[in-house]
């Protein structure tokens, strides 16, 4: 909820509101070219492998009806999450984080990968195992993950 009591939905919106909204926190990402990086990394997590991959891994019912047809719905569901990772993989060949420094587009990429490495026990390429890593040190994330019962 915003300071003026409206709702704010939608993850990258989320994202980049408490980024602007908290400065001393240093989520934002300086330049438009890292500011680019970071949104363009947390729209593909969002849109791409939680919406199109993961949704299809987690509710195949809303792609088919019938039973019959989840199995193939789910193995969908993994290859495109598959085949983006790749994708976040390569972009973060480098670098320690999506933009250069920690922003907010970090806790996207580490949302996804928490599902595919901690949830479904699949492992993570190079880049994104070693940002993940990166992600679980860090004491605000491992606070979340003790106070949510997931660690």
């Amino acid at each position: 909820m915003r300071d003026n009591g409206a709702v704010l939905t939608e993850y990258p919106a989320i994202a980049l509101y408490l980024a602007t909204s908290n400065p001393e926190a240093r989520l934002l990402p300086q330049g438009p070219d890292r500011l680019a990086e970071a949104l363009e990394v947390t729209d593909y997590c969002v849109a791409t492998l939680h919406m199109q991959g993961f949704s299809r891994i987690f509710r195949p019912a809303n792609y088919a009806p019938s039973e019959a047809d989840h199995p193939a719905v789910k193995a969908k569901g993994e290859e495109i999450f598959s085949k983006g990772l790749g994708v976040v993989d390569r972009a973060l060949a480098g670098k320690d984080y999506v933009a250069g420094d920690y922003s907010f587009a970090d806790s996207a990429l580490f949302y996804v990968s928490f599902w595919w490495n901690g949830r479904l026990k699949k492992d993570l390429p190079a880049n994104v195992a070693a940002h993940y890593a990166r992600m679980n040190a860090r004491p605000a994330v491992q606070r979340v993950l003790r106070d949510e019962g997931l660690a």
